[in-house]
Parts: structure tokens; C-alpha cells; sequence
């Protein structure tokens, strides 16, 4: 993908207080470019390196922050070397379990009153928030009177009841997992939703065991698309960012690892990395998918 075409669908993502760092081959890149970037409205400094001039790199930083932190490397490089990982991160809804048509399925009976229909449209909009920022969409988006937080909590208790009649692990998950420890990976869960409800959807579906850590979006700063998830699911497996891969299915959760300076890996529902998900080192249908073509990442 072209960089500026890369860098106009995807910067509306970063929170307004980042800076972007736009790394390049040589200033002929910046040249031929500048005004594009201008357009944008970003705040961004250019440099140049010593490499390819078609291969950008970009980083991003907050005012509060003295270095760079990636966003992403090497747009243009197509090559898809093995990552033999030491740890695998995993997202929650919609990767490990299918809760995310429960999740909206929940959101759907407390708006009934309302007389309105949520329909696909609004559950891809709420893919991957998390419940606070679910809750300000669902408001503007029905005008249900009723206070966030209130909404959020009458949500989990629908959303619990739903998984504890309804959840199923998703195809080959647990064979997944028994599979990356026998190779000498160690496994975390990052997730944009509350630790309790976390630990909840793993002890149903029996799955706790096989994680050494587990982060939910109560445990840190900044939820994704912000990277602090999966720098602190990083920290508690003692693993360098850039040693581990994450297993993501939304454009914010994809966002938010590949900023913590990891791969990421896809589950689109198509399987390939189109309509958000470019950001993937690769794509994959399904959870079984991935646990047959896991020779992508191990070589």
C-alpha cells in the first residue's frame, strides 16, 4: 500500500495529542510528499535514514513521552520472514471466544425500550471499544436515559447471563494453546474489557490455566487502541514487546499492539488484511485457521 494512502486511512485512530515520526529512505520521499501530509493536519516530524527510500517507518509519541514508540515498519515490504516468537498475547472477544455477537446481542435487549433497531452497522462500530466508550456510542445512537455507568453494569450482568447459557470456545482455541506451550511460547490475554469479566469468559470456557498472565482494560492507563494492554501483558510475561505476537480481530486492538512494537496476527472474518486490518503481519478466517497455518509465524 502506498504510505499516504496507509497513513489518510488510519490516522483518524491516533488520539490528538500524538505526534507522528515519519522515518524514510531519503528526503526525496518527504519532498515529493509534504504538502499531502500537511493536508492532514497532523502533527509530524520527518527524518531520513539509511535504507530503501520506498520503505517508510512510522512512530508516534505524546507530548509526555521523550522517545518514539513504533506504530508501524516497513509498509512497502512484503517479505513475511518466520517470527518465532518467545510469547503470544491474545485479545479476548471475538479471538479466544465468539463473544462479541453475545455482547451486542445484550446491548440490543437494553435499548429495546427505546424502539430502536441496532443492526450491523452498530456492531461494527462498538468492535473493539471499550464498555465506557460502548456506552457514550449506544447514548448518542438511541438516547437511552440512563447513566453510563449504570448502562455499563446493567450490560455485564446481561452479558454474563448470556455467556454462561450460550459461550463455546472458538474452534481449536484450546488446541491452539496446547500447541504454542509445547513450542516454548508463553501466553497472555490483553483486553479492552474488565479484568472480572476476563477471568469469568476463561473460567468458563477453561481456559485460565494456560495463561500466565491476564490484563484487562481496568489494569491500565490507557485502554487499546492505546498500547499499554499489551505493554503490560509484555511486562508480567518478563518478554520484550518486539518478541511477542498478538492475536487480534479489530482495527483498534490491531492498532493497539503493533504501537506496543509487536506483529500482530488477524482473525477477519474474510481472512484476508483489507477494510482495517492492513496493520496484520498476517490473516486468518478463524482460530482454526491460524492453529493450521501456525507454520506462517514459526517457519
Amino acid at each position: 500500500m502506498n504510505p499516504i494512502c496507509y497513513i489518510k486511512r488510519h490516522f483518524r485512530l491516533l488520539r490528538p495529542d500524538r505526534r507522528l515520526l515519519i522515518m524514510t529512505g531519503g528526503s526525496a520521499w518527504i519532498g515529493r510528499n509534504i504538502l499531502q501530509l500537511e493536508e492532514l493536519g497532523l502533527d509530524f516530524t520527518c527524518a531520513t535514514c539509511n535504507s530503501d527510500d520506498r520503505v517508510i517507518r512510522l512512530w508516534y509519541n505524546s507530548p509526555s513521552c521523550r522517545d518514539f514508540t513504533p506504530w508501524h515498519t516497513s509498509i512497502n515490504n512484503e517479505s513475511r520472514p518466520p517470527l518465532n516468537p518467545r510469547a503470544f498475547i491474545f485479545d479476548l472477544d471475538g479471538v479466544l471466544a465468539n463473544t462479541e455477537p453475545l455482547a451486542f446481542k445484550a446491548w440490543q435487549q437494553l435499548v429495546a425500550p427505546t424502539g430502536v433497531i441496532m443492526d450491523g452497522a452498530d456492531y461494527l462500530a462498538m468492535l473493539g471499544t471499550d464498555a465506557e466508550t460502548t456506552a457514550e456510542f449506544i447514548f448518542r445512537r438511541t438516547g437511552l436515559a440512563m447513566a453510563a455507568d449504570e448502562m455499563v453494569a446493567d450490560h455485564w450482568q446481561r452479558v454474563i447471563a448470556l455467556i454462561d447459557a450460550e459461550l463455546e470456545p472458538s474452534p481449536a482455541t484450546p488446541e491452539l494453546l496446547a500447541e504454542l506451550t509445547r513450542r516454548g511460547c508463553l501466553l497472555a490475554v490483553a483486553s479492552n474489557s474488565p479484568t472480572e469479566y476476563v477471568l469469568h469468559v476463561l473460567e468458563k470456557l477453561r481456559l485460565r490455566s494456560a495463561f500466565e498472565a491476564v490484563v484487562g482494560r481496568d489494569q491500565v492507563q490507557n485502554g487499546k487502541p492505546d498500547p499499554d494492554p499489551y505493554l503490560e501483558a509484555a511486562r508480567r510475561l518478563g518478554c520484550d514487546p518486539h518478541d511477542c505476537v498478538a492475536v487480534e480481530d479489530s482495527p483498534l486492538g490491531l492498532l493497539s499492539a503493533v504501537t506496543a512494537g509487536m506483529r500482530c496476527l488477524a482473525i477477519t472474518p474474510d481472512g484476508n488484511c483489507q477494510n482495517g486490518h492492513s496493520l496484520a503481519f498476517a490473516c486468518f478466517h478463524s482460530m482454526e485457521e491460524l492453529y493450521a497455518g501456525i507454520g506462517v509465524v514459526f517457519g
